[in-house]
């Protein structure tokens, strides 16, 4: 039996039937505790079973009964059994309160108590219908018989609430169960249809929308706009600073991005640092203010792993239906509107017009070029002096590359080195630049020049290969150069993380005997307290500081202090860009080691620049 206690509830208007009830199912029951108690003092083995328990509750009418049913029931202390006299004059009688207590509670088992004959079982069915909660108790009734029917009917209570509350619970697991499958369901909706980094539409979802927008255009012969955003010099951070900072930097861009929309625009992510904005209104002015505003918010630094990070983005349009009627054709055409706003520096806005495709093709045929300059030796170097300001003598030669197009002629490096990084050729290129330079350094000082630096430019490519250290190794092996007349520069952006690898490829570069710079500083980046942590031998301040001299007093104090800064750290202080003399002349004040440009020698070929620098110094 369970050890539960169960309520029954005594319903008859006689106080003695009552006291019966108690003397049976109470009294008994603690005879029944006492015998177990003897037997497990005086050491006899086979204890009785235990009684059930139960507590009596007693209503002399059917009203009070009933109102004792909701009560428990309120309180969450329900029934188990009720025994209901027949009559109970002068209230409502047995079958009447049934009626009313199974209303109000319909799980509670039932015994009718008659002496008279009043009701057959068959009056009982008519009356309540077929149903296992009730039976019949004719009074005068057995003790034996009361205990049996109280045991059974309680058990039958006791396992059909069981029954019960599994049926909630496993309602319960079902509903459970059915709301984590269609958060699942709907959380794979999303991650379908959205970019699982930034949380924005994907190209699939771009392309829904996209599509439902070129049709109610068509049907309201309105325009709307494509707007493809990417962000400049992305690549540079991810590949210098680590993924997970990019997906940051991602992440934050995102949020400025939505910060500037209406709630009729859409923004998607259409792959790596490229987004897609579709503009749901044409108006001119409406798109003037959303770009303005968007570039600013873009302008804004960014906090990086300790570092500020500048970061902006060139952004390029197409109309609909202006500029193509299908999304392949506007998407394509804002791609070549933003890839001329990158070109022409970034940080801007272009609208696509027709002549872009031509310049497209031009680009393409120029990388089909690059690819095979190599091979048919297209490639030449120039060379400019770097000169001490003290000594007014050549301290160094920085090597130029130049590409001697066939049919172009003479292309400048910012036109196609972009190219060849994305197009995988920069490694090539940059062994071979390394390699010509110092064959070139060592031919002048084996004609008897002055033994000065060349100075060579790594990419941030070279300087994550693996096979480094090796190359540069093999190269002065070479060329027969000494490791001393070699000095490579590094852009600050190559240095922006204090990683191991980079730290340690440094220092192995050092040991060699080959001078490290840091060129184009104040560009992005810029963070003086990773100096110190670099074996670097100069600091090179970029051009655009040299043309604000005497044009900027903000330019010419930050010349100042980073010539100071660099000092403080045993750094040299190169200038480049050097091309007028009032330029020179504050350089020279603010104590800078060293200058370069147009003012001395612009880079020339190797052929005369031996010549060209003799008949300006004296070597």
């Amino acid at each position: 039996m369970s050890d539960s206690i169960y309520r029954v509830l005594i319903v008859d208007d006689n106080p003695a039937i009552h006291e019966d009830f108690k003397k049976i199912l109470v009294t008994e029951s603690q005879d029944n505790d006492f015998e177990s108690l003897k037997s497990s003092l005086f050491g006899e083995t086979e204890l009785p079973e235990k009684a059930q328990q139960y507590e009596i509750v007693s209503a002399y009418q059917g009203a009070e009964a009933i109102k004792l049913v909701a009560k428990a029931l309120a309180e969450n202390t329900p029934f188990a059994l009720a025994f209901v006299d027949i009559r109970m004059p002068p209230g409502i009688d047995g079958v009447e309160t049934i009626k009313a207590i199974w209303q109000t509670d319909p799980y509670i088992q039932t015994v009718i108590c008659s002496a008279y004959s009043d009701y057959s079982w068959s009056d009982m069915s008519k009356n309540f219908g077929r149903t296992d909660r009730l039976l019949i108790l004719k009074k005068p009734f057995d003790n034996i018989e009361v205990q049996q029917f109280a045991e059974a009917l309680t058990h039958k209570f006791h396992l059909a609430e069981e029954v019960r509350n599994q049926i909630i619970n496993l309602q319960m697991l079902v509903s459970k169960r059915t709301m984590q499958l269609e958060a699942s369901v709907k959380q794979l909706e999303f991650n379908a249809t959205h970019d699982l980094l930034t949380k924005l539409p994907n190209r699939s979802l771009l392309q829904d929308r996209i599509e439902q927008m070129i049709s109610k255009a068509r049907e309201t012969q309105k325009s709307f706009i494509v707007l493809f955003i990417d962000l400049n010099r992305f690549k540079k951070i991810n590949d210098s600073m680590g993924h997970s900072a990019g997906d940051t930097l991602l992440k934050e861009f995102s949020k400025r991005f939505q910060s500037c929309l209406s709630a009729h625009d859409t923004l998607a992510r259409f792959g790596g640092d490229e987004f897609i904005l579709l503009l749901n209104e044409a108006n001119d002015e409406h798109v003037a203010a959303m770009l303005t505003k968007l570039l600013n918010t873009l302008r804004e630094p960014l906090m990086l792993q300790d570092q500020t990070i500048n970061i902006s983005a060139s952004v390029g349009g197409s109309v609909f239906p202006k500029d193509g009627d299908d999304a392949d054709t506007l998407f394509r055409n804002a791609d070549m509107a933003m890839y001329r706003a990158k070109k022409m520096g970034g940080n801007q806005f272009k609208f696509y017009d027709s002549a872009m495709n031509a310049n497209i093709l031009e680009q393409l045929q120029l990388e089909t070029n690059l690819r095979s300059a190599l091979e048919n030796n297209e490639f030449i170097l120039h060379y400019q002096p770097i000169i001490d300001i003290k000594t007014q003598q050549i301290v160094g030669i920085e090597a130029l590359i130049r590409w001697m197009h066939p049919k172009l002629g003479l292309v400048p490096p910012q036109t196609f080195i972009t190219i060849a990084e994305e197009i995988g050729l920069i490694l090539p290129m940059g062994h071979w630049v390394l390699k010509t330079a110092c064959i070139q350094n060592k031919k002048w000082q084996d004609a008897g020049c002055k033994a000065v630096p060349v100075m060579v430019s790594l990419s941030g490519l070279q300087l994550h290969h693996d096979q480094l250290i090796n190359l540069i190794t093999e190269v002065l092996s070479e060329t027969q150069l000494e490791a001393q007349y070699l000095q490579l520069a590094l852009t600050e952006t190559m240095l922006i993380t204090h990683s191991y690898e980079i730290s340690s490829k440094l220092q192995d570069i050092k040991a060699l005997g080959v001078g490290l710079i840091i060129d184009d500083f104040g560009t992005g980046y810029s963070n003086l307290n990773y100096l110190g942590t670099f074996p670097l031998d100069k600091l090179k301040i970029d051009k655009s500081f040299i043309d604000s001299i005497n044009k900027s007093h903000g330019g010419s104090s930050i010349i100042k202090a980073i010539v100071a800064m660099a000092h403080a750290l045993n750094l040299r202080v190169l200038a480049e860009g050097v091309e007028h003399h009032d330029q020179y002349e504050f350089l020279k004040a603010c104590e800078c080691d060293e200058v370069q440009g147009y003012l001395f020698s612009e880079p020339v070929p190797a052929e005369v620049a031996g010549e060209t620098f003799k008949k300006i110094f004296s070597l």
